[in-house]
């Protein structure tokens, strides 16, 4: 950070060496079930659909210092930047001004808020006059104020023009509300009600998890509530140490590209990632990255760190305690302030969240796969890009009766990456969310002024491989009963965010359409549209171009206006227009051609391949025989071994993305982007 820094380590190190190991592992399980009980407090008290229903918000427990001792299940991200507003608060004010029963809030992302919209709500732990932990939550709020519904500023040229920034802030003061500050804080909102009884949540979740580390104490003692905290940590830094270690000592590139900053729909930011391996630990470099946009598109440093802890907790310490302490130890972060992934004041970054650090994040996976891979491509843990695209999309606008309203999209039904041992899992989740999940159909029915066409899996959009990516989930609704207007940011809609691995193809980019002149509840017409709408976002050959307009003939043999909506896009969206989203999956691992025949049949049959994607991605022709599906391989219209080809994907001032494919024995072993100067 510009001016905080992680605490140093605690001089008594090694205190699993000391501690009696029985009761470690008692007290490590009690200390997750207490993290556990944060979230489910809030999932229950939130009204919010938000937490109540999405789980767009996470939890952490943490020691005196400020040092996350246990991640939830939830956004990760959101638990790793967590120990940030503690840090920050005790910088800033020092602790002399902390005092039992106080609790704070922030959604500073320079002070440890991924973007203004998720606000933290944290609290210390005082255990007979000491302080002894500190306990948190942060939930995406709808609205916090500001100038655009929703918060995500497209076309701000800096931070003074999006929602509203407040440092920690005391919100409860020795056990009571302090209601002049929680009024000041819902004044903007347009949707106060929702922040409010989120609000309440939080402070609800942050009393029992202190009530229940008050009875660990009591039960135990207060040193070795301590020194299970402080063991946990450094179990996890043990493990992720080694696992590191036994990871391919290499350094390479990864880049991620940024397309649209909210602005110019022709600008281009690259996320560089130079990544090294060695005997001292692993260290990610970001320093070469493009300099900071105007606003939307950046994150701050904070919410960097909190992406990579996100990407290594996610991957690599699946059978360990989520700390993030421990990954902040293990791994060397490095950026350069007035980066696009490392934004100083005033740049803006309503949008950091979900476009720069989750790009980020997701860039710090694929650089994760593609370690292990190096060597002979067979390491474990191997696996292509998790993800071609973030996409958010909002709603805010009024019912017929006037009443208004405002929801995010919550569709969380990511295809995951394929593997060097196995396809991407199918309408995975999040893979930095394990816990989070998509909203109810029917509840948002019931809530909101649309009707859904579908929600399913959509075939075609797992990157082709060996082992295919995962398919994503796709979703199409109708304005019913009140209009709409939609505020959508994304990344990967030009180019996807992450590529295959070994010769494995990306999944199709992230897109959005808007389809006119179906009258509202017709149902007939809309299920005449919904095999042919889905079937678009697999099929880029059927797409316009960003911001124009196509006809969609649809199964009753009629044609429908069909707009292809940009990156980033604001529009009215009158009763009975049809809005569609949805996109690209998992990242594909190996040479498609090389995927056995029976597997793309059967793919073919169970609708995560199409006919023509079988043959134009897989090589294999299929067709019908005897009421049954068969498959031939086609021969194959390969480059020479050792050719690299190369293909420009898109140029923008100064800079262009090349696309770079090699052959070595008739297979594709590289499939990586390059940036270079234009010319």
């Amino acid at each position: 950070m510009a001016n905080v820094e992680a605490p140093a380590r605690n001089n008594e190190q090694y205190v699993l060496d000391r501690i009696d190991p029985i009761t470690f592992e008692i007290l490590r399980h009690r200390l997750w079930v207490i993290q556990g009980e944060l979230g489910t407090t809030i999932k229950a008290m939130s009204g919010s659909p938000i937490a109540s229903e999405a789980g767009d918000f996470n939890t952490c427990l943490m020691d005196a210092e400020g040092n996350g001792v246990l991640s939830g299940l939830y956004i990760t991200a959101q638990a790793a930047v967590t120990p940030w507003v503690v840090r920050s608060l005790i910088a800033d004010y020092g602790l002399e001004m902390v005092r039992p029963g106080d609790m704070y809030l922030c959604n500073d992302p320079w002070k440890g808020a991924l973007h203004q919209n998720d606000v933290a709500c944290v609290a210390p732990v005082f255990i007979e006059g000491e302080l002894v932990a500190w306990v948190g939550s942060v939930i995406h709020q709808l609205d916090v104020g500001g100038p655009v519904p929703g918060g995500f500023a497209m076309g701000a040229q800096s931070i003074y023009e999006e929602a509203p920034v407040f440092p920690p802030i005391r919100i409860v003061r020795g056990g009571e509300v302090q209601l002049d500050v929680e009024a000041g804080y819902l004044r903007r909102s347009r949707l106060a009600h929702l922040m409010r009884l989120d609000l309440r949540a939080q402070i609800a979740a942050n009393n029992i998890a202190m009530q229940r580390l008050r009875e660990v104490a009591e039960s135990y003692s207060v040193t070795t509530l301590k020194d299970v905290c402080a063991g946990m940590i450094e179990m996890s830094e043990r493990k992720l140490r080694r696992r590191l270690a036994e990871m391919p000592h290499t350094q390479f590139r990864e880049v991620v590209l940024l397309d649209h900053d909210g602005i110019d729909p022709d600008s281009l930011y690259a996320i560089v990632i130079d990544v090294h391996n060695d005997a001292d630990g692993l260290t990610v470099d970001f320093s070469h990255s493009s300099p900071q946009a105007p606003a939307l598109i950046n994150c701050t440093r904070t919410a960097l760190e909190g992406s990579v802890v996100s990407a290594l907790l996610s991957l690599l310490c699946y059978d360990m305690p989520w700390s993030p302490a421990a990954v902040e130890r293990c791994v060397k972060l490095v950026s350069k302030t007035g980066t696009v992934c490392d934004a100083s004041w005033p740049a803006g970054v309503s949008g950091g969240s979900v476009l720069g650090a989750r790009s980020a994040s997701y860039g710090v996976m694929s650089a994760l796969g593609r370690l292990a891979a190096l060597g002979d491509g067979s390491g474990e843990r191997a696996h292509a890009g998790f993800a071609s695209g973030t996409n958010l999309v909002q709603l805010f606008g009024a019912r017929a009766n006037g009443v208004p309203f405002g929801t995010m999209l919550m569709e969380t039904g990511q295809g995951l990456a394929a593997s060097n041992d196995g396809d991407g899992m199918d309408s995975g989740g999040l893979p930095d969310g394990p816990a989070a999940s998509t909203g109810d159909v029917e509840s948002a029915e019931i809530a909101f002024p649309i009707l859904y066409l579908y929600r399913r899996e959509n075939g075609d959009t797992g990157g082709a491989g060996r082992f295919r990516g995962g398919l994503t989930v796709s979703s199409a609704f109708q304005m019913y009963g009140g209009g709409a207007s939609v505020y959508a940011v994304g990344q990967g809609y030009a180019c996807p965010l992450s590529f295959g691995l070994m010769g494995g193809q990306p999944a199709p980019p992230i897109n959005n359409f808007r389809i006119d002149g179906v009258a509202e509840g017709d149902m007939g017409r809309l299920h005449a549209i919904a095999g042919k709408l889905q079937a678009m976002f697999g099929d880029p050959a059927t797409w316009p171009a960003f911001g124009a307009e196509a006809e969609l003939a649809t199964d009753d043999g009629q044609t429908l206006g069909l707009r292809r909506m940009e990156a980033k896009h604001r529009a009215q969206l009158a009763p009975g227009v049809i809005y569609a989203t949805g996109g690209g999956g998992g990242g594909g691992f190996g040479d498609p051609w090389t995927r056995p025949v029976e597997a793309v049949v059967r793919d073919v049959e169970q609708g995560g391949v199409s006919i023509r994607g079988a043959l134009n991605d897989y090589g294999v022709q299929v067709d019908e025989r005897d009421g049954k599906l068969v498959g031939v391989r086609v021969a194959r219209p390969g480059a020479p071994d050792g050719e690299t080809r190369t293909e420009a994907l898109r140029t923008s001032e100064g800079r262009r993305t090349v696309r770079v494919r090699q052959m070595r024995d008739g297979v594709m072993v590289d499939d990586r982007l390059e940036i270079v100067e234009a010319g």
